[in-house]
C-alpha cells in the first residue's frame, strides 16, 4: 500500500491523494462531527493536558468543521463562551447540531483604485456602485429605478452609510452589493448551498468576478479592501426598529496599491465587467467546476506575473500553459501555444487598435451631427491598416456603412439596421468566415461605445472633473432624492 510521500512523487499520485482528500471532507462536514470535536476539545482542557498547542488544534478543528457547515464563527464562538461561563456544556454541544443561520440577505465590500465608466454595473447578483453616486445617487429610489436591472439599496439607512465606507475617505472607489436572496440568488447561487459562511462565500465570489474579467487586460488595479457589512433583514426591540446588520469594520488595506493609476475611470475594469457575461457569475455563485477551474488559472497567472525572478516566472507560465492545453502526441507546450494562441493573439492585437483608434476619434462623433461625418476629412482616419506577421486587415469602419445606409434612410445606431447592414455586406461580398467575423467585432465594440455613452446621456450623470458625488441639498433640489434625512430606527 502506498503512503502520502509515494504518492507525492508523481502527478497521478497527487491527483489520487487529493479525490480522497476531498471525500474525507465531506464525510467531516456533518453536525455529529461538529459535536465529537467539541467533546475532544472538552477532554483536553478537563484533562490538564500540557501541551497548549493540543487544545489550541482541537479549537481549530472544531471552527474548521463549523464554517464548513457555513456557520459565522465570530457569531458562534461568542454563544459558545456565554454557554460554558454558565456552565451549560450539554446545552452547547447542542447548539452544534443546528443549522446555520439564513437571515443574510445581502453583504458589502468596497474596492479601492477604482470606477466605473457609467457610474453603475450589474454583474448576476453582484451591483458595482462608483462613488460618484455614493450615496445620494444610490440611496435615491427615483434615480435607481430608471436604471435597467439595478435593485435599490433600500438597507442603506443613515447608520449603515456610517458604516460602509473607506478608512481613507480621499479617492476612487467602488462599492460592490452581493445579493443572498431573490431570483438570481436561487438553486445553488448562495453561500448555504455550499455550506459556507456568508462573507466568505461573498468575498470569493466579488473577487473572482473582477479577476476573471480583467484577466485579458493584465489584470485589475482594483484593490478589494478588508472589512465587509453583512444586512440581515430588520429587528425590533423596546427601542424601535432598526437594520440588523453585522460583518467586519473598517474598510481598510494595510498594503499599499500594487497598481496606483491616475485616472482610474480609464483604467479598463469597468468595462471589462460590461463586457463580460451575466451567465459567467451565474455559474461561479453556483461553484461551476469548470468556472471555478478557469477562476484558479486566472489567479495562478497573476500570481506568476507578480514574481521578480524571470526564471521562475517562465517556469510558472509553461507550467499554466501544460496544465490548461492539451498536448497530443510528442508534441512541446510552445507547439500548443502556437496552435492555440497565434491566431487568437493577432485578433487581439487588431481589436485593441481599432479600440484605440476609435477613443482617438471620439471628438468626431462628440462634436458633428450624423449627416456631417461623411464630409469630414478627419473620417478617412477611420480606415486604417493594421499590419502584423505578413497579413493584412483593412477596415472599413464608417465609409461602406455611410453609403450602405444613404439611401435607406436608417438610424445607424440601431440594432436592426447593423443586422441588415451586415446581411447585405455577406450577400455582396461573399466574405471569407474570418473576415465577415471581423467586422463583426469592430461593428460591435463600436455600438457598445455609442450605448455607453448614450446611457450616460439619458439615466446616469456624466463623471465630473472633481470626480466628486453631487451633494445632497444639490440633488434635494432637483427631486432626485427626499430632502428629508433618513435615520436609523423608527420606532
Amino acid at each position: 500500500m502506498m503512503g502520502i510521500p509515494d504518492l507525492l512523487t508523481s502527478a497521478s499520485g497527487v491527483v489520487r491523494l487529493l479525490s480522497a482528500t476531498r471525500v474525507l471532507s465531506e464525510r467531516i462536514r456533518r453536525p455529529p462531527s461538529a459535536q465529537a470535536a467539541w467533546r475532544d476539545l472538552l477532554a483536553s482542557v478537563r484533562g490538564g493536558s500540557d501541551v497548549e498547542d493540543t487544545i489550541r488544534l482541537r479549537a481549530l478543528q472544531l471552527r474548521e468543521i463549523e464554517e464548513s457547515l457555513g456557520h459565522e464563527w465570530r457569531w458562534l464562538e461568542m454563544r459558545l463562551l456565554e454557554l460554558v461561563r454558565a456552565g451549560e456544556f450539554d446545552d452547547a454541544e447542542e447548539v452544534l447540531s443546528l443549522p446555520p443561520s439564513r437571515s443574510a440577505q445581502v453583504a458589502w465590500f468596497i474596492f479601492a483604485n477604482g470606477d466605473i465608466p457609467d457610474g453603475y454595473q450589474r454583474v448576476g447578483q453582484v451591483q458595482f456602485f462608483s462613488h460618484r453616486l455614493w450615496p445620494e445617487a444610490v440611496t435615491s429610489r427615483d434615480f435607481i429605478g430608471r436604471i435597467p436591472e439595478a435593485e435599490f439599496p433600500a438597507e442603506l439607512d443613515d447608520w449603515a452609510l456610517e458604516q460602509i465606507k473607506p478608512h481613507e475617505e480621499e479617492g476612487h472607489y467602488v462599492y460592490a452589493r452581493v445579493e443572498f436572496v431573490g431570483p438570481r440568488a436561487d438553486g445553488m447561487r448562495n453561500p448555504w448551498a455550499h455550506g459556507r459562511p456568508t462573507h466568505e462565500w461573498a468575498r470569493e465570489l466579488v473577487s473572482a468576478i473582477v479577476e476573471a474579467a480583467t484577466f485579458r487586460l493584465g489584470g485589475s488595479a482594483w484593490k478589494l479592501l478588508s472589512g465587509v457589512a453583512i444586512y440581515g433583514g430588520r429587528i425590533s426591540d423596546e427601542s424601535g426598529t432598526f437594520g440588523n446588520w453585522g460583518g467586519s469594520w473598517p474598510f481598510a488595506d494595510p498594503d499599499e496599491y500594487d497598481r496606483p493609476v491616475a485616472r482610474p475611470l480609464a483604467e479598463g475594469t469597468g468595462e471589462a465587467l460590461e463586457s463580460l457575461e451575466p451567465r459567467f457569475a451565474e455559474l461561479l455563485a453556483e461553484g461551476d467546476a469548470t468556472v471555478r477551474d478557469a477562476v484558479g488559472e486566472v489567479r495562478w497567472f497573476e500570481a506568476t506575473r507578480k514574481q521578480t525572478d524571470p526564471a521562475q516566472r517562465l517556469a510558472l507560465h509553461v507550467r499554466a500553459f501544460e496544465r490548461a492545453l492539451p498536448t497530443p502526441g510528442n508534441e512541446r507546450w510552445n507547439d500548443a501555444v502556437k496552435r492555440y494562441f497565434r491566431e487568437y493573439w493577432a485578433l487581439d492585437r487588431f481589436e485593441r487598435e481599432i479600440f484605440e483608434l476609435a477613443h482617438q476619434s471620439e471628438w468626431v462623433v462628440r462634436t458633428y451631427r450624423i449627416d456631417e461625418l461623411e464630409q469630414l476629412e478627419q473620417l478617412e482616419q477611420l480606415e486604417q491598416w493594421v499590419v502584423h506577421d505578413g497579413e493584412r486587415f483593412t477596415v472599413f469602419y464608417a465609409d461602406d456603412l455611410l453609403t450602405w445606409s444613404e439611401p435607406n434612410g436608417q438610424n445607424l445606431f440601431e440594432e436592426a439596421t447593423i443586422v441588415d447592414y451586415l446581411a447585405a455586406y455577406q450577400e455582396r461580398a461573399q466574405p471569407a468566415p474570418a473576415t465577415y467575423y471581423r467586422r463583426f467585432v469592430l461593428l460591435r465594440r463600436f455600438l457598445r461605445w455609442v450605448s455607453r455613452r448614450e446611457r450616460r446621456a439619458r439615466s446616469i450623470p456624466r463623471p465630473r472633473a472633481a470626480a466628486q458625488a453631487p451633494t445632497r441639498a444639490r440633488l434635494a433640489r432637483t427631486g432626485r432624492v427626499p430632502a428629508a434625512t433618513r435615520r436609523r430606527r423608527t420606532s
